[in-house]
């Protein structure tokens, strides 16, 4: 009986100890919370008094309120405005009419500053299901967009993003990318097999196993071989899980100069074949490291990309926006947003409110 105790309390104390090892894995590290105590029609109010029908208050009051709210909490501000205060009047003379609160926002935005507005209405899994549509179906492919949605969420996010693309477009995303450079076989199957249909989330295989396989991958020369590189890639994609190929390509890394988004593009020859299979593998490695990465090529170069640092920032805020500021600085020698500010090419008010929704003080 003692026995049967003993091994009870055994078993529980494994499974505790497996349940707290998967827990510490979770990347929590948002930069904004929901604020408490919230009122809805309050700020609401606030948001009346200064959105005037020819001229604005405070602009920056607007987006400090705005911006420091989490995206259920916008939400509701909305739909609270548009309810009581969208309405037309008679006023004995004339009619007036108070426009619902995106116009009021737009109204005292410039263009990255109104995108941002625009996005910040939408809860994530929209934001991103609409984006992936767009990019999808509109004239001009937005490849990288697809790429970095597809290959660069979790399953439960994906899950999301599917239920809101049925209920907004009668249809499913992984329908819509088999229509998406559909000529390409391999570029289909890193797309649509890998990335979207997604990898099993269990933990299988032990950190000794997880270390032969990155020694039978580091054996092959991307380079001189290929091919024999590409077949253990999607060997491991195909057998193993998202955790275990997470400790597989970390010991890679660990292992060898370059890490395997590096090797990848060593590999692969077809241009948006490599690209997609670099991102897939780098998201798996370090998904911190990945958005940071995203990040850098938004804000690096000719101009900036807002588009992707709205859908980066808005989307990953209270996730592991924090985690991923913290790999830009580490990876890229200076903070996301300094690198932001000395970009001449975006406004000054935007710039406040990216800096808002990164936790950081006005």
């Amino acid at each position: 009986m003692k026995q049967t105790f003993n091994m009870i309390m055994l078993t529980s104390t494994i499974l505790l100890l497996q349940l707290l090892i998967i827990q510490s894995e979770k990347i929590d590290e948002p930069t904004l919370k929901p604020v408490d105590p919230f009122s809805a029609s309050g700020d609401a109010g606030i948001l009346k008094k200064e959105l005037k029908q020819d001229f604005i208050t405070d602009r920056d009051k607007v987006a400090k309120l705005w911006f420091r709210r989490s995206s259920e909490q916008r939400i509701q501000i909305k739909d609270f405005y548009d309810s009581n205060f969208c309405r037309i009047s008679w006023r004995g003379y004339y009619y007036t009419y108070r426009c619902p609160l995106l116009w009021g926002l737009e109204d005292i935005s410039d263009d990255s500053l109104c995108d941002l507005y625009d996005d910040s209405l939408l809860a994530p899994r929209q934001l991103l299901g609409k984006t992936v549509y767009q990019a999808i179906i509109g004239k001009w492919k937005e490849v990288g967009a697809i790429e970095e949605i597809v290959c660069g969420n979790d399953a439960d996010m994906k899950n999301e993003i599917n239920k809101f693309y049925g209920e907004a477009y009668k249809d499913t995303v992984e329908n819509h990318l088999g229509t998406f450079r559909n000529d390409d076989h391999d570029y289909q199957k890193v797309m649509k097999d890998y990335c979207w249909k997604g990898l099993c989330q269990d933990k299988k295989i032990k950190p000794e196993d997880a270390d032969k396989e990155a020694q039978a991958l580091k054996a092959i020369d991307p380079e001189k071989d290929k091919d024999g590189f590409k077949k253990k890639l999607t060997e491991l994609l195909d057998k193993n899980c998202e955790p275990d190929l997470k400790m597989i390509f970390e010991k890679y890394r660990t292992n060898k100069d370059c890490g395997i988004g590096e090797a990848v593009d060593k590999a692969f020859e077809v241009k948006r074949v490599k690209r997609a299979y670099n991102r897939l593998v780098r998201y798996i490695e370090d998904t911190c490291r990945f958005y940071a990465d995203e990040l850098h090529e938004a804000v690096d170069g000719c101009g900036t990309d807002t588009d992707r640092i709205n859908r980066i920032v808005l989307t990953r805020c209270e996730r592991d926006l924090g985690c991923i500021l913290k790999k830009y600085k580490e990876f890229h020698d200076k903070r996301f947003t300094k690198r932001l500010i000395e970009d001449t090419a975006a406004e000054g008010r935007y710039r406040l409110s990216i800096r808002l929704l990164c936790g950081e003080n006005d």
